[in-house]
């Protein structure tokens, strides 16, 4: 049975739970000193990745407290598996892991879903991809759309 967490609104405390306990179930092969930080790397994207990536999209919207408990959670897990000491930055882990952040990661998926958008044969679906819908009231203090993300 798979669980996409994220999708539910107001379950955020549920998310970081279920990360925690995949973790915890797999902690044993991402410290060990026989499995090579490749192999490592390949568990957390099969594992873990998809679990936050479902419904990346919809992120724009979220706050970015939200967001970076989901970074703590992956930069905890990069330095467990690379073993790193507490004064590398986690700067420095992404770069050498070649794995993007999670904003940076929300923002290409959100584009290449905006283009699906603008390659869509329905004009009401297409109509979705501009940066700008008429419909929508001004933005009022601090409102975050998803369509932030193509800026």
């Amino acid at each position: 049975k798979k669980r996409y967490i994220f999708m539910v609104r107001g379950k955020k405390s549920l998310a970081i739970t279920a990360l925690n306990d995949r973790f915890r179930l797999l902690r044993l092969l991402l410290t060990s000193n026989h499995v090579k930080l490749q192999t490592k790397l390949l568990i957390y994207k099969l594992f873990h990745k998809p679990m936050w990536a479902y419904g990346i999209q919809l992120w724009g919207s979220a706050k970015f407290s939200n967001i970076n408990k989901i970074q703590r959670f992956q930069s905890k897990t990069f330095r467990t598996i690379t073993k790193a000491p507490y004064y590398a930055s986690n700067h420095s882990l992404h770069n050498d892991l070649a794995i993007l952040p999670i904003q940076d990661i929300a923002k290409t998926f959100y584009k290449r879903f905006n283009l699906n958008f603008k390659n869509h044969t329905n004009s009401v679906i297409k109509d979705l991809a501009s940066k700008n819908i008429l419909e929508n009231p001004k933005k009022k203090l601090k409102r975050r759309w998803c369509r932030d993300l193509l800026t």
